[in-house]
């Protein structure tokens, strides 16, 4: 059995009616010309000493019909040997092959007329007998001598030999190149490889395994050989050469033998590789290149690697000791001219017989297999449909094909061509097979000759007759003793027919040989494979057993992950098989629905996944395996549907089972930057940042996690790393020549003390490690330090606009920056975050409203900013916030981002550095005035908390699913770190959580835990410095890849890079009221109701996730807010104005409370436009504030104290009776105002004293004057007046006290809503 080979994207149309093909068939020469007799016995020139007469020559016209896989004999076997008797006696001397230490001259007369009209060329090989294997091989190549005419050659040993000739094979050609080169041919602008007129023989055509390099020899590249394969050049462009002296390209001079400077030239119209294939005998052995052209020097060559061809000279089975091509390789960058010399410029070495070849690859991709049309600027045609491949089966007189193509883009319909000299090259070359189709996947070909070499080609041709390649196939009909249709061979060494069935399980070799029925079941082994089952399947034929569940209902991701068993009674333990389809678009519900054939699986596969494990049959799915799949591939929000079977080893096959699943986003993160955040200039061992690529699709065996993770430092082209970098900004995944392997790399920005600089991977030798070449940068003011908080980053968005915000520590205090990457190049305005003292840090940042704003944290304080503009103010703060005892000491504080929200409150979790762990909900609707907060259960005792993060995803059934996770120390003395799962429901726009399950990390020891944007994957960070990445579900989450992550600190800041939403479903929008803390605002939140005819000023934050449509381009949903008066009985809502207003915040709006009692209510909505994927979501938010018309009366109250002690005054006093009205009033609040400083008072006493002179003085006891609850001052001014300034007098002041005067109002509301009577 053989595989295949398929030769990729040959574009083509053909007409495929037969009437079509009848005569191009009967031109083409599709067996080699039998043997002819034109050539004589060979004249001996032996050496010095050796007499003549002992010379003996027989004769043999039994010539073989072929010899190697392109010669054909022109003369009689001529056994040349020399009769010598033994010593001292008449016995002759016997002997298998004679040696001499000189060489032997052979001259063979040929009549070149003769040849010439036989059809034969002039290129000559002699061959000899091997007498060990008695086995043809090649002697030299023959020395055309046209004066003699004759064919001269040495020997340094005497058995048969024969001479052959290449024949003219006008039905062998070069595999064209894709139709793409012929309209893209002045980008290349190919040149050279000159004919006897000086005309340009130079093309494109594809090389492959079986197929032809010379444009003037029928010499093909040996199947499974030397390191073609490994190269990956199957599938290449080729230039084909000459050779020269045969055939249109003229005299070998021009070709073989060429001195030129410049023998092939062409344009480099990407950046590519040219590998040369050029002759091994030129020095002293295979590698040794000293003998070879001089224009090679600037190549390197491939040590070690061979490619094998069937030229007689170089082939290792044709010619003893040949050792092929060797390799050389070089990368052309775009744009550049590559000029190759002649095959023997710069050398003299005898042994370069054979002209080089070139082979034109993308650059860097040497390895992998690409069809050549990816280097033309349209790439590959989308129209052709997908090559055929397959296995080979001989019989003695037929030849059994197990076909194999996808169910997407298959052919419409097969041909199939046949050729005993080469593969035919086209559907109008080769002859017609005496076929008959057994199954859609199995193809016998009868009426063969036994000991035969078929070649075969199959072209998958489209409706309108145009192929995307050839596939090509050998193969020998041989023995069949037991005439089941396989020959012995097969049967013997073929195995179990590339089924899997235990080893153990099979019969006999021999047994499968002799026996046409191996099984006994009454079918014999050829009718058996023709069907696709096993012959020895111990007569088993019953189905096995498929079960097929999902492992996650995340529908946010954008990939389904299937969980596929199959069992089978009849055969176990031998392995099962599994087999996924997937419909996608053009693909016919036949094609979706074909049964797929029940061969084999590839050995050399490993279990993969994603596209990769589509339509082919995956090995070992007896244990369950996990299939991951992206969706949305046929786009306009229709669903995705698979179709899976199961297969036993026996090749019997289940019926199918159906699943239908419609992702609504494709969130999924597979890619971050993980960022040291390490400032020590004088390490030069410190290692620097990486970014860390993991498999976005998990493998179907899912526990082979230790693969699947890429780290690509970030160096610059010294390969040093860039370091003292305190925060990390992934920008995007830059496209085209930035892709390293299979992945696109991250353009970012990074922060460092007071700069902030932008970079972008570069190659510049393709196929090498990229490197990051740092852009430019912009002065800011960034101080990293590690007690102060870290920045925090995340996109924004206003109106058409889009930046990165980045919030950081500055010198003095919270800084801000908009950060755009324009032209290529960084840009930032940058400057203060208001409302914060210098200084002064918050503890926390949360980010919300998709980048139109953020709370901070500032002690027991939420404060909130929304985006002003993109001017110098930057984000601007909403007031002077929330205060909440809650929020102090918090260490972890999420947002929950709700799906399409309706009126729903919006939740916080907020996690406290207290012991026991105190982690809350705290909830608000638009339009609170506090926070109302639930205490969550299930929390161990003795755990201790870190993180606490909120996940949030659509499920499979269209509804969203809420998760609260908690990470830390479930016990903190062997730190096992462990995750608290709560699930949250919201009922009637209250949230309620409720415990869910622990998930133990086990000895993950994360330090951080992140999870990606669409929930899908968990990313744990360790102390240990692994790096490990967990696949969540509902149930428990499952290790897919870990990766030790080297030298990192401990706590690194690690950056997800952000990816482009994929259009699939809809997922509605957002709309979410946001009040400004202008004079009516204040007054709500300190009264409990918005003054009647007061302003109210807010802003409307919405967001489309338009990302998601399924048409392009996108059109925008519609915002509206509006505003109405309600809730007064008998009186119908009454519509209020909403105007726009920027004197405070810019796109804010405005709006006048009513006159009198009323509930204001405003509404804000946003409505996804209409498509064929959306049905037009509204999203809504509400605010309820409560209008009343505001009374104010003023208080002022005095108090006395007479211990004179501050202390003992209290903070606030009132004694003013209440107004009228107050205690009736729905909102009422008394709010001192002021409170004076104390006032030294009590009572002041004055007696006049009345003289008599000269030494009389009487005091005035009876007519004092008495002043209470003043002063000493107001008490005297008070007695002057009095007393009439009487100029003597004595004075007291007694009872004193101070006197503090307290300032207050009474603010209640003056009317009430119309109740219903």
């Amino acid at each position: 059995m053989k595989k295949i080979l398929p030769l990729l994207f040959l574009s083509y149309f053909v007409n495929c009616s037969n009437l079509y093909f009848q005569d191009l068939f009967n031109k083409n020469k599709t067996t080699f010309p039998l043997p002819i007799f034109v050539s004589g016995t060979p004249k001996v020139t032996l050496p010095d000493g050796i007499p003549a007469v002992s010379l003996r020559i027989k004769e043999d016209s039994n010539v073989p019909r072929l010899l190697g896989k392109s010669q054909v004999p022109i003369g009689k076997i001529y056994d040349i040997s020399l009769d010598f008797k033994k010593k001292g006696g008449n016995e002759r001397l016997s002997y298998k092959s004679l040696f001499f230490a000189k060489p032997v001259q052979l001259e063979f007369p040929v009549d070149l007329d003769a040849l010439e009209s036989k059809g034969f060329t002039e290129e000559f090989y002699v061959w000899y007998k091997d007498f060990a294997t008695n086995e043809w091989k090649v002697l030299q190549k023959g020395i055309l001598d046209k004066n003699t005419s004759s064919v001269k050659v040495q020997t340094n040993h005497f058995t048969p030999f024969i001479l052959s000739a290449l024949p003219y094979l006008p039905g062998t050609e070069i595999a064209a190149a894709s139709s793409c080169f012929a309209t893209e041919a002045s980008s290349w602008n190919l040149q050279g490889i000159l004919d006897d007129s000086s005309v340009s023989q130079a093309k494109f055509g594809t090389i492959g395994e079986g197929y032809r390099y010379y444009q003037d020899r029928p010499y093909f590249v040996k199947e499974e050989e030397g390191a073609f394969r490994e190269l990956g050049l199957e599938f290449a462009l080729l230039i084909p050469t000459c050779q020269g002296g045969t055939g249109t390209c003229g005299n070998s001079l021009l070709h073989s033998e060429s001195t030129s400077s410049e023998y092939l030239a062409f344009d480099a119209p990407k950046n590519i590789d040219v590998y040369v294939m050029y002759d091994t005998r030129g020095g002293l052995a295979p590698a040794d290149t000293s003998q070879d052209a001089d224009w090679l020097s600037g190549f390197s060559l491939l040590t070690g690697k061979y490619v094998y061809t069937t030229e007689p000279g170089l082939d290792p089975a044709q010619t003893v000791g040949a050792s092929g091509y060797k390799i050389f390789k070089r990368t052309y960058p775009q744009g550049s001219r590559v000029s190759l010399g002649g095959n023997k410029k710069g050398t003299l070495a005898p042994g370069i017989t054979s002209n080089y070849w070139v082979v034109v690859k993308p650059a860097g991709i040497e390895g992998g297999v690409q069809p050549a049309s990816i280097l033309c600027a349209a790439g590959p045609d989308p129209r052709e449909p997908d090559l055929v491949t397959g296995n080979i089966y001989p019989g003695s007189d037929r030849i059994l094909f197990w076909l194999f193509y996808p169910p997407t883009n298959a052919p419409k319909k097969i041909i199939i061509r046949r050729s005993e000299i080469s593969p035919p090259m086209s559907p109008a070359s080769g002859e017609e097979p005496n076929g008959t189709e057994i199954t859609p996947y199995t193809y016998l070909d009868t009426g063969l000759v036994e000991g035969r070499t078929y070649y075969y080609s199959i072209f998958a041709v489209n409706d309108d007759g145009m192929y995307s390649g050839i596939t090509i196939g050998m193969e020998t009909t041989g023995l069949d003793t037991d005439g089941d249709g396989l020959t012995d061979y097969t049967e013997a060494y073929s195995g179990s027919y590339s089924f899997t069935p235990a080893i153990g399980s099979n019969p006999p070799l021999f047994y499968r040989a002799t026996n046409p029925d191996c099984d006994g079941d009454g079918i014999n082994d050829g009718t058996e494979l023709a069907q696709g089952t096993y012959p020895c399947s111990n007569s088993d034929s019953t189905p096995p057993v498929v079960t097929v569940n999902h492992f996650s209902e995340n529908a946010s991701s954008g990939i389904i992950d299937l969980e596929i068993n199959v069992v089978d009674e009849e055969s176990y333990p031998m392995p099962t098989l599994c087999y996924v389809r997937q419909l996608l678009p053009g693909m016919t519900e036949e094609e979706f629905l074909r049964k797929p054939f029940g061969s084999t699986y590839d050995r050399q596969q490993p279990p993969v996944a994603g596209e990769a494990s589509l339509n082919k049959w995956i090995n070992e799915c007896r244990y369950p395996l996990i299939f991951s799949n992206y969706l949305g591939k046929r786009g306009g929000g229709l669903p995705d549907r698979f179709v899976i079977w199961g297969r036993d080893s026996y090749g019997n096959v289940s019926e199918p089972i159906f699943r239908e699943f419609k992702a609504k986003e494709a969130n999924v993160e597979n890619s971050f930057m993980v960022n040291p955040m390490y400032f020590d200039a004088y390490n030069p061992y410190l290692k620097g940042m990486d970014t860390v690529i993991f498999d976005q699709l998990t493998r179907p065996d899912i526990s082979e996690y230790t693969s699947g993770i890429t780290q690509i430092p970030f160096w610059d082209s010294y390969r040093r790393y860039y370091k003292n970098i305190g925060h990390v900004i992934p920008v995007k995944n830059m496209q085209g020549s930035y892709n390293y392997k299979t992945y696109n790399l991250s353009s970012f920005i990074t922060l460092s003390n007071n700069v902030a600089s932008y970079y972008e991977p570069t190659i510049t030798i393709p196929g090498a490690e990229p490197f990051f070449l740092k852009k430019n940068e912009v002065s800011i003011d960034y101080q990293f330090s590690k007690t102060r908080p870290k920045a925090v980053h995340f996109p924004t968005q206003l109106g058409q606009d889009s930046g990165i915000t980045a919030l950081y520590s500055g010198s003095t205090n919270l800084q801000q920056s908009i950060f755009k990457i324009e032209g290529g190049y960084l840009s930032a305005i940058s400057n203060s975050v208001s409302g914060i003292p210098s200084g002064f840090y918050p503890s926390m940042i949360l980010p919300y409203d998709f980048g139109q704003g953020f709370g901070l944290i500032n002690g027991n304080q939420f404060q909130e900013y929304a985006l002003d503009s993109w001017t110098s103010t930057l984000y601007k703060s909403l007031g002077i916030g929330i205060t909440d005892n809650n929020f102090s000491d918090v260490i972890s504080i999420d947002k929950l981002n709700l799906y399409n929200p309706q009126n729903e409150a919006e939740i916080y979790a907020v996690l406290k550095s207290t012991s026991p762990t105190d982690l809350k909900i705290l909830y608000r609707n638009s339009g609170d005035l506090n926070f109302t907060s639930i205490q969550l259960n299930g929390i161990p005792n003795g755990f201790k908390g870190f993180k606490t993060i909120f996940v949030s995803y659509m499920n499979f059934s269209g509804f969203p699913v809420y998760y609260l996770y908690l990470h830390g120390w479930k016990n903190p003395s062997i730190n096992a770190d462990t995750l608290i799962r709560y699930k949250v429901s919201i009922s009637g726009g209250i949230p309620s959580i409720i415990f869910d399950r622990e998930i133990d990390l086990y000895a993950s020891q994360a330090d951080q835990v992140y999870f990606d944007k669409s929930g899908r994957y968990l990313i744990t960070f360790s102390r240990l410095r692994f790096i490990k990445v967990y696949l969540m579900t509902e149930q428990m989450p499952k290790l897919i890849h870990s990766v030790n992550s080297g030298s990192f600190p401990e706590n690194p800041q690690l950056a997800f890079v952000p990816k482009e939403p994929i259009n699939i479903d809809n997922i509605g929008g957002y709309s979410k009221i946001r009040l400004i803390q202008t004079a009516g605002y204040t007054d709500y939140q300190r009264y409990g109701f918005l003054p009647a005819g007061s302003e109210l000023i807010f802003r409307n934050h919405v967001y489309d996730f338009k990302g998601n449509e399924c048409e392009s381009p996108t059109t925008p949903g519609v915002e509206n807010v509006i505003a109405t008066s309600t809730g007064n009985f008998g009186v119908p809502p009454i519509p209020l104005a909403v105007v726009n207003d920027n004197a405070n915040i810019q796109n804010a709006k405005k709006i006048q409370a009513p006159a009198s009692a009323a509930t204001l209510v405003l509404e804000s909505t946003y409505t996804q436009s209409s498509n064929s994927c959306r049905t037009g979501l509204v999203s809504n938010d509400t605010a309820s504030i409560p209008v009343r018309t505001k009374v104010v009366q003023n208080t002022s109250s005095v108090y006395k104290d007479y211990s004179m002690n501050p202390a003992n005054v209290p903070a606030t006093y009132n004694s003013t009776p209440v107004p009228s009205g107050y205690d009736t009033a729905e909102f009422k609040k008394w709010e001192p105002l002021s409170k004076s400083s104390p006032q030294r008072q009590g009572i002041y006493i004055r007696k006049v004293i009345y003289v008599w002179w000269p030494y009389i003085a009487v005091i005035d006891e009876g007519n004092p004057c008495i002043v209470g609850d003043v002063t000493i001052p107001e008490g005297q001014l008070i007695c002057n007046v009095y007393f009439g300034g009487y100029p003597l007098f004595v004075e007291d002041f007694v009872y004193p006290y101070d006197k503090y005067t307290f300032t207050g109002q009474y603010v209640y509301s003056g009317d009430k809503l119309i109740t219903a009577p």
